[in-house]
This record gives C-alpha cells, structure tokens and sequence, in this order.
C-alpha cells in the first residue's frame, strides 16, 4: 500500500510518515524545504524505510503539476495525507499583507490542488 504525505520533512508530517512507513505502506513524502527532506529521506534509509521523495512548493500550480505527473507515472496510491502548511505567529496587526496571503494561500488554498 502506498502513503502520500504533504509537509512530510518535519513536524506531524514526519511523525505520520513514521507511522505508516512501520505500519509497512509505502511511504512518498512531499515538502517543499529541500535540505530537511534529504535530511528525513535520510533518517528513514538508516533505519531500512525507503521514503521516495518530491520536492515542491504546493503554494505554486506547476509544483502541484510536476508532482501530481510524477506520482500518476507511479502508479496508483491508497491514502493521501494532505498536511502541508504555514503559520503566521505573532499579533495579527503587526504583521504584513504578504505574509498573511502566504498563510491563506496554504491553508486555504493547497487544499484544493
């Protein structure tokens, strides 16, 4: 069986890809931060869990594309875990525009890609 997981390079996306990589699916893990995804990948090897990776941002609609062609050229998957996202922390009126639009565009948004 195969697992999808969005956000997998760190946080709650990683702890499910542990889950279901030792529950024995296959796990593609998706994130879009390159260097804490090889870092994950990595983690998952030592321990005998291959965990097949995408790189991409799924704010932008050619990531989405890319990594959609991707997974159907590998056939078909059984559980999709959409958990990517972005926060904004702090007091609402001392942030800024461009970044409360980032948040829309994750939460609200990545959803429907």
């Amino acid at each position: 069986m195969r697992c999808i997981i969005t956000g997998a390079a760190d946080g709650i996306g990683k702890a499910l890809a542990w889950q279901y990589a030792r529950a024995g699916y296959q796990v593609v893990g998706i994130d879009r931060d390159t260097a804490r995804l090889a870092q994950t990948r990595a983690e998952f090897a030592a321990a005998g869990y291959p965990l097949p990776c995408i790189v991409a941002d799924l704010a932008q609609p050619d990531a989405v594309a890319d990594a959609v062609r991707i997974l159907a050229a590998s056939g078909p998957f059984d559980v999709l875990i959409h958990n990517a996202g972005i926060n904004a922390v702090g007091h609402f009126a001392a942030s800024n525009l461009a970044r409360q639009r980032a948040v829309l565009r994750s939460t609200c948004l990545r959803p429907c890609c």
